[in-house]
Order: structure tokens, then C-alpha cells, then sequence
């Protein structure tokens, strides 16, 4: 699952008020979107997140630590800059 996914699952979970911890159950939900709805890829894709520091888990909640938020913050950036260059370079063929 990329970093973009999950970035994608947190604006979603933003938009509904929640933002750094979230219950554990709703985020499975949302991570059933992209993995499907086998409860051992859920849980599998989980437990890997973890392991990659992305997020730390309890019995009921799900928190996203700071490496995410920096990871998708330079996603961020990285997107930014580049719908900046596509409008410079629509910019030059409208001029030519």
C-alpha cells in the first residue's frame, strides 16, 4: 500500500473530524477500500504500516505518527511543485 493510500484514507478521516488518532475499526474500514475486504490482508496491511512506522495501534485506536505526517507532507510538496510546472508549461503553449 503506498504512502499516497494512506494519505488519501487521512484526508478522508480529516474530513469527518478525526485526525491523528482514529478508532481502529474505522481505519480498518478504510483500508478495506484498497486491500478488500479480507480481514487477514486488513490486518496484515496493518501490522506492516506498523512495522514501517507510519502508525502505532492500541486495542481500540489507531494514532499516525510523525514520520507519516512528514512523509505525506513531502507528498504534498512534490505534488504541488509539479501541477506548478504543468501550469507553467500550459502557460507557454497558450503564448505560443
Amino acid at each position: 500500500m503506498k504512502v499516497q493510500a494512506i494519505h488519501e484514507i487521512r484526508n478522508r478521516l480529516w474530513k469527518d473530524g478525526l485526525d491523528y488518532e482514529v478508532p481502529y475499526q474505522r481505519f480498518a474500514r478504510e483500508i478495506a477500500r484498497y486491500v478488500g475486504i479480507d480481514k487477514y490482508k486488513i490486518k496484515y496491511t496493518i501490522q506492516t504500516l506498523e512495522e514501517l512506522g507510519y502508525i502505532k495501534t492500541s486495542q481500540h485506536t489507531v494514532k499516525f505518527t510523525n514520520d507519516l505526517i512528514d512523509e505525506m507532507d513531502r507528498i504534498d510538496e512534490d505534488l504541488r511543485k509539479e501541477a506548478e510546472e504543468r501550469m507553467k508549461r500550459l502557460e507557454e503553449a497558450k503564448a505560443v
